[in-house]
């Protein structure tokens, strides 16, 4: 996460109401098969219109708005990065904030314990970059088990600038970036911006898969930001603006496994935080659980093939993400359009799987060397002692 804030059969009768004999009990059970069909194909209309939704953001994209325009003097900006040990790409994403040409920053890194492979490369980077503002924190606050919160807690009580920039070490930073969200955290009564999440252009058909996953992760951020506004009291009246530019994760080593393993841990923190939304609506919402639902009702409804019905939906579908991908992106595509369908399946039925794995011990995830318990509505996270695993 990444965002920036400022304190502050159809007979005559059968049409609409249908029954079925059930064979082994032989009851006849009422089944409003009619208006089953009408809700279903209601509930597609409403999911293409409301994906064009992200399409109309997009189009805000790429647009830098100029905090000059707004300010003589450019605020100065703490940036919080939590750290958990080190990837291939580690280096290049610090080394991307301590670059940054902007008059006023701090950089504040977080680690767990002095044991962190993250400290020497830090270290480093500060030495390489003296004239850089960096403070280095290792530990995090007692009472708080959520161990990024708990990491970051130390760094944010001690920022020196009123303006917060909080990034994981997985996002590639540049000046262009956060002058556009200093920018608009000036607009009239916006007290957070935040950034729509991408990937950076790796090669390989991981890195497509990943990519065409992430430009469809708004419902994500809508309940990150609900729970940010909870979080930090922000006033009646303010609301939150969408940065003109992506927040690109850099990640090395993707593996189909890997980014599933990351899809079930985010589906169980739904499912705990908003249990009636990703258990039941979510699934509802996919292209092909929809697909099928509708094909259904058509040939039902109005005795439409419903194999043909099923492919133009698939088909519809499949360009709308397309259409929405070259928005984010902002240019061409790093791959074929061959590949585009390729991943773009996998990531469709990849769900299926996602879904299965997170029902079972939904209560559990790994978050970095540790195993939690989520409590009902994810208000409260215990530490499992007893379960451990290292996640990738």
């Amino acid at each position: 996460m990444f965002f920036s804030l400022q304190e502050h059969g159809r007979g005559d009768m059968g049409l609409w109401s249908a029954h079925v004999r059930h064979p082994s009990l032989g009851l006849v059970l009422p089944c409003n098969y009619a208006l089953h069909g009408l809700h279903c194909l209601w509930i597609q209309v409403c999911k293409f219109l409301f994906m064009q939704v992200p399409l109309l953001r997009c189009l805000k994209l790429h647009k830098v708005t100029d905090p000059c325009v707004f300010l003589d003097e450019l605020p100065g900006v703490s940036v919080i990065k939590p750290l958990m040990g080190v990837d291939p790409f580690l280096k290049c994403n610090l080394e991307s904030y301590f670059t940054i040409i902007y008059p006023k920053f701090e950089l504040l890194f977080c680690v767990q314990d002095d044991q962190d492979p993250a400290i020497s490369l830090v270290q480093k980077l500060t030495e390489r970059y003296p004239n850089v503002d960096c403070t280095l924190f290792i530990g995090g606050k007692d009472g708080i088990v959520n161990p990024m919160i708990h990491n970051m807690a130390p760094a944010y009580e001690n920022c020196k600038y009123s303006t917060i920039w909080i990034a994981t070490s997985r996002i590639e930073a540049n000046t262009d970036m956060l002058l556009d969200m200093v920018g608009k955290l000036q607009l009239p009564n916006v007290a957070l911006v935040h950034q729509l999440p991408f990937t950076v252009d790796n090669l390989g058909f991981c890195a497509a898969v990943e990519k065409c996953r992430f430009e469809a992760v708004l419902g994500i951020l809508n309940l990150v930001r609900s729970a940010l506004f909870r979080m930090l009291h922000i006033p009646r009246g303010f609301h939150h603006q969408l940065a003109a530019l992506p927040a690109l994760q850099n990640v090395a080593n993707t593996t189909i496994a890997s980014f599933k393993d990351r899809l079930v841990r985010w589906l169980r923190l739904r499912m705990n935080m908003v249990p009636p939304v990703a258990c039941f609506l979510e699934p509802l919402g996919e292209c092909f659980v929809l697909g099928v639902y509708a094909s259904w009702s058509a040939c039902y409804l109005f005795e439409v093939n419903p194999y043909l019905w099923f492919i133009g939906h698939t088909c519809v579908w499949c360009m709308a993400d397309y259409i929405h991908l070259l928005q984010v992106q902002g240019g061409p595509l790093p791959f074929s359009k061959l590949t585009y369908i390729g991943a773009w399946l996998v990531r469709e039925l990849l769900y299926f799987i996602v879904y299965f794995e997170a029902v079972i011990d939904v209560r559990h995830i790994i978050w970095g060397n540790r195993t939690y318990r989520l409590s009902h509505f994810g208000r409260t996270v215990e530490k499992v002692p007893d379960k451990s695993a290292f996640l990738i």
